[in-house]
């Protein structure tokens, strides 16, 4: 019996496609280094804030459009979710984007969530989410309202400038290398023979014969002017027999043969992209070349991230609870919640290692997650990193060095935080107090750092407790530990 496992790919070509679809299709986003489709936060934001309209409803969903400056239209989805034993809605809203294949015979929807609204399970939820994201029941309703020099998608409207710049700079090369990979994948069936290719063949022959007419081929010249729509409906077979197990060890030993050409064709594509975005700039007067530098930059970025995408939360109260938890840690990593009395308690792995790890370190703990938490226990020659992880705690021996370079990081790294939750804790309203008292710990930490190596004596434990609680500060909410017990700062 033939069984067949429906398996659908991610990419054909090591996200070449997909790249090219982004600007042959004017698209919102880019693919990252990890092949994740990720819409820049600029654009984000923008998108949130244009007003756009009510169309329709489905079942949990509403559909609406906005229409930018340039009369481009976008669509957007606004999924909720309910959960009753929390008593918590959210509301997901995302883009959805066409993408056309095979010449224009398919249409693809790339749905990508770019901003939620969390809340409690109010009667007036939906409304709620529908004004926090801009939408009007009709083109006269109300929707936020912006001055007349503020420009609601201008960020859009130069990343559409660049795209159409660059889609003229790669097009003819595009369609060169694809011509040749196709013309290679072509021959390899040809010349391999076996029946899985020859089912590939068959396949793509009989689907060529019935839309090339429309879709594939020039009316005037009779010939194929789309090789990487040629491409993708030969992609198209290759997936109908993926996963037959019939045919998996030929399409095995045929994936293996084509190894060679897919690596020269993606080293091509790469090739092609890189000199198109050195040269698009050029093409734009001096004015509109400045004002696109950034845009460029970000695209580039974007495309060599690694950081997965992230779908914003709207909701200033939730946002605030999430810098609380983060405020939190602070406090954990200034001493406040650390374990100190259970040190002897807890089995302690030692490990001599230079400044640099201890950088390391600190990077992986400020990156932790709300489930978990760090604190450095003593500060001197060596440092003792206590690490929470669900629960299991594990201790940590760094011991200093005269590596300067490490100290540097360090230090910096407590600067550029200290700047960076200053600036958020600024957007949510804090009280300049608070914002202070999280300075000081940010600096008075650093400090501490820059101190490491100088005094190589331990400290003994009346000054380990001076040290907590000269670190101690209290913002609204935030549980903090004083001497193993538990606080709630007012």
């Amino acid at each position: 019996m033939n069984i067949k496992k429906f398996i659908k790919l991610d990419t054909h070509d090591n996200f070449v496609t997909e790249k090219a679809d982004v600007i042959q299709n004017k698209l919102l986003g880019d693919y990252n280094a990890k092949g994740k489709y990720v819409i820049n936060k600029k654009i984000v934001n923008e998108l949130v804030e244009l007003k756009k309209v009510k169309l329709e409803s489905y079942n949990n969903s509403i559909f609406v459009n906005a229409k930018t400056q340039s009369g481009r239209v976008i669509d957007f989805q606004i999924d909720f979710k309910k959960n009753s034993n929390s008593n918590l809605a959210t509301g997901v809203l995302s883009t959805l984007e066409p993408v056309e294949k095979q010449g224009g015979r398919l249409t693809n929807i790339i749905k990508t969530p770019i901003a939620k609204y969390t809340n409690e399970l109010v009667p007036d939820f939906i409304d709620r989410t529908l004004k926090t994201f801009n939408v009007v029941i009709n083109d006269e309703g109300d929707a936020k309202e912006f001055k007349e020099d503020e420009t609601q998608d201008a960020y859009l409207l130069k990343r559409n400038m660049l795209l159409k710049a660059l889609d003229k700079l790669t097009v003819e090369s595009y369609n060169v290398i694809y011509e040749d990979y196709f013309t290679q994948r072509i021959n390899l069936l040809k010349k391999t023979n076996n029946a899985y290719t020859k089912k590939v063949l068959a396949i793509f022959n009989d689907e060529f014969s019935k839309v090339s007419e429309y879709f594939l081929v020039d009316k005037k010249s009779k010939k194929v002017t789309n090789y990487k729509a040629m491409n993708e409906l030969l992609d198209k077979a290759f997936e109908d027999l993926t996963g037959l197990e019939n045919y998996s060890e030929q399409e095995k030993q045929y994936r293996e043969k084509i190894l060679p050409v897919l690596g020269m064709f993606i080293t091509s594509a790469e090739r092609v992209e890189k000199t198109a975005q050195q040269q698009v700039l050029d093409t734009f007067p001096k004015k509109t070349r400045d004002a696109l530098t950034d845009t460029l930059v970000d695209v580039k970025q974007t495309q060599e991230s690694v950081i997965p995408p992230e779908i914003q939360e709207k909701n200033p109260k939730v946002i605030k609870d999430k810098m609380d938890k983060k405020l939190g840690s602070i406090a954990n990593l200034a001493g406040i919640e650390s374990p100190v009395s259970k040190q002897q308690e807890i089995p302690v792995q030692t490990q001599q290692t230079s400044l640099n790890s201890l950088v390391n370190a600190f990077t992986e703990m400020h990156s932790q997650t709300s489930n978990n938490s760090g604190g450095i226990s003593n500060i001197s020659d060596k440092v003792s990193v206590v690490t929470q992880t669900n629960g299991s705690e594990e201790i940590k021996v760094y011991e200093s060095s005269d590596d300067n370079s490490a100290k540097t990081q360090i230090t910096d790294a407590f600067k550029a935080r200290d700047a960076e939750l200053t600036a958020r804790l600024k957007d949510l309203g804090a009280l300049s107090d608070n914002m202070k008292k999280v300075s000081d710990i940010n600096k008075g930490f650093g400090n501490k750092f820059e101190e490491l190596g100088s005094a190589p004596e331990q400290l003994n434990n009346q000054e380990k407790r001076n040290v907590i609680q000269e670190s101690d500060f209290g913002l609204g909410g935030v549980p903090t530990r004083s001497n193993g017990r538990e606080r709630s700062q007012k």
